[in-house]
């Protein structure tokens, strides 16, 4: 188990402190988050989550034992994170354990997922 720091403590105040910033999470799967998503803004992973929802995620959330031979590094990770889990379920987790708490991802299809930030007050 690692601490995730869900706001990067590369974009706080050293004197800013937010509630529920960090969490404990399994070691593969925070290695698995920032292969997917560095250590960006809520900005900058709706955009990738979006890019990668719609070039490989949607096909790769499915329960079925997919061969990993062949997948690059965000595919392995993307399954690790998210196999088996919904739109919606991914959208809360992601919200619940990995972003920026004063954020929110919201999520609605239309042909591609579109995803987008909510600032929580």
């Amino acid at each position: 188990m690692t601490w995730h720091h869900r706001a990067p403590k590369s974009q706080i105040r050293r004197d800013e402190w937010i509630p529920n910033n960090k969490i404990r999470v399994r070691h593969d799967h925070h290695v698995a988050w920032h292969v997917l998503f560095d250590n960006f803004n809520a900005k900058k992973i709706c955009k990738r989550f979006e890019r990668y929802w719609n070039e490989f995620g949607a096909k790769m959330t499915s329960t079925e034992d997919q061969n990993t031979i062949g997948l690059n590094n965000r595919e392995k990770s993307w399954r690790l994170l998210f196999k088996g889990k919904s739109l919606d379920q991914i959208i809360f987790e992601i919200n619940s354990i990995w972003l920026d708490p004063r954020e929110l991802l919201t999520a609605r299809t239309i042909e591609v997922v579109v995803i987008s930030v909510i600032r929580r007050v």
